[in-house]
């Protein structure tokens, strides 16, 4: 089932081509690693999904009520907020409602957190504070730290967990093993390969791509050239295409 279509899809930032006439589709259940040379246009391709830019030419279709999350590449540096709150964001407006009632909580609000305590209950939105504490729990992180007091391979694990709370449809990460530990990127693994959404992913770490992905899409010549199954799979599979391309020029 198609969650994201492209259809003739043109990208450019001024001069620059990014996408030209692109068609290309993301199904359910794809977990993708989207490669290729600096510069190509993943993060501008990743960015066009997340809806935080727009194609100059195309349509750009997905699915009714498709949930998106995007992990950038630059973890925050001056987020004050607790740890808690920062994931709460992940869930939108409800997660705004429990992060209040967990800060007055904090802060001994009696009356404020008994005023909200009555909102929650009437959102049935008590399992959004269960779910919270669990990955927060999961991911090891302690849900009163401040980010700005945390290493970049933390705030890195902060940002995953905030990503992954929703339990996106489609799970976009933008170089997710950087600055992790070994523990971290086996644990991150073990997380894509358990959950059902569906991921588009950079990243150069070929261990990681062959371990997660499905498919291998290569950002080349501003077009999107899909192969199936692992980064080996890519290689042995770019080579068959460039000497059948050779093939056809030397026929010409």
């Amino acid at each position: 089932m198609p969650l994201i279509t492209l259809d003739n899809i043109s990208l450019r930032f001024s001069e620059k081509i990014i996408l030209d006439e692109v068609n290309a589709t993301i199904l359910k259940g794809d977990k993708i690693a989207l490669i290729g040379r600096n510069g190509e246009g993943k993060s501008s391709f990743m960015r066009l999904l997340a809806g935080m830019i727009y194609a100059d030419d195309g349509n750009l279709k997905i699915k009714n009520n498709t949930t998106i999350s995007y992990l950038e590449q630059y973890p925050p540096q001056d987020i004050e907020h607790s740890l808690f709150n920062i994931v709460a964001q992940g869930l939108g407006d409800v997660g705004k409602l429990i992060a209040n009632y967990h800060q007055s909580i904090q802060n001994g609000k009696i009356e404020k957190s008994s005023s909200l305590q009555e909102l929650i209950e009437q959102k049935d939105a008590w399992h959004y504070l269960h779910k919270i504490e669990a990955i927060l729990n999961r991911f090891k992180l302690d849900p009163i730290a401040k980010l700005t007091t945390l290493s970049g391979g933390l705030r890195r694990r902060v940002m995953l967990a905030q990503a992954i709370v929703q339990e996106p449809d489609l799970l976009l990460l933008d170089e997710p093993t950087n600055h992790l530990d070994v523990y971290m990127v086996e644990f991150l693994e073990e997380i894509l390969l358990k959950e059902k959404f569906t991921l588009l992913f950079i990243s150069h770490d070929r261990h990681f791509i062959d371990t997660i992905a499905t498919r291998v899409i290569e950002v080349e010549n501003q077009q999107l050239v899909s192969y199936k199954g692992g980064y080996r799979d890519y290689l042995v599979q770019k080579e068959e295409r460039m000497k059948s391309l050779a093939k056809s020029h030397d026929t010409l």
